[in-house]
């Protein structure tokens, strides 16, 4: 499928568990977005205490008018 940049656009990430459970992050869409622990991840999760997530756990791809969800070969998976 295609996989794109869409300038200006963002992504809301709703927490509903974990260290940043009831808080909303916005990240920009310009590069796929890395979720995990690791430092140089767009979305950080604690590496404390949200122990089921790997380091680089999943990636969102911008994909036509909407988002393609791939984990990023974690231990415990991605549910979507």
């Amino acid at each position: 499928g295609y996989r794109g940049r869409r300038v200006g656009a963002k992504v809301y990430f709703f927490f509903l568990s974990g260290a940043k459970k009831g808080r909303i992050e916005a990240v920009e869409t310009g590069v796929p977005i890395k979720i995990g622990r690791h430092h140089d991840c767009q979305v950080q999760l604690d590496p404390y205490e949200d122990i089921p997530a790997s380091g680089h756990h999943a990636v969102v791809f911008v994909a036509g008018d909407g988002y393609i969800l791939e984990d990023a070969g974690s231990s415990w998976g991605t549910y979507k």
